[in-house]
């Protein structure tokens, strides 16, 4: 019985390289095609071009290679070029969804933070008795000092409290609850 192969081909006047250029660019091609599609550039070159495609916590996602990318780091290569590893495409607008190049700008992950913060977007820290999960109101912690600087055990302290004597301890060193005076 004869095995029949399939024939090596090249397609002819093709060196290799010549040949994964073209498939190289062909993916590439129809990579940035679909990148287009998913977003919406209809409310002009000023405005916010929403992600359309999948998104996680408001930010667009693309697959690329095997790898979950950001669209705003997909949109930034294919604006102005290569992105360093430690660098951030960041919103102007604020808006996770836009990938307007226009409203984006590189930095670390520190000045996105300061960006955030300048802006005045920061949520205020829940410290103290604004945590929902707080035992102990202000109140009762200037109470626990007070009790500790009388020289109570923490044990005791912790008892009477219904909690434990490791957040006594906390309290005692101000790893927890520093801002109560």
């Amino acid at each position: 019985m004869r095995v029949h192969r399939a024939p090596k081909w090249r397609p002819v006047g093709l060196t290799l390289d010549e040949l994964k250029e073209s498939v190289w660019n062909d993916f590439k091609a129809r990579f940035v095609a679909r990148f287009w599609e998913q977003v919406d550039r209809s409310a002009g070159d000023d405005n916010c071009w929403p992600w359309t495609g999948r998104t996680r916590k408001g930010y667009g996602y693309l697959a690329l290679l095997g790898r979950e990318v950001r669209a705003t780091r997909i949109v930034w290569l294919l604006t102005y070029g290569s992105i360093g590893s430690e660098l951030n495409a960041c919103h102007r607008c604020d808006n996770p969804a836009c990938v307007n190049p226009n409203h984006l700008f590189m930095g670390t992950h520190q000045e996105n933070m300061d960006d955030m913060a300048n802006k005045g977007r920061r949520a205020p820290a829940l410290i103290g008795q604004k945590h929902p999960m707080a035992k102990l109101t202000d109140v009762d912690v200037r109470e626990v000092k007070r009790l500790l600087a009388a020289g109570l055990s923490q044990h005791a302290i912790a008892a009477h409290f219904k909690v434990t004597q490791s957040t006594i301890s906390w309290i005692a060193t101000g790893k927890h609850w520093g801002h109560v005076a």
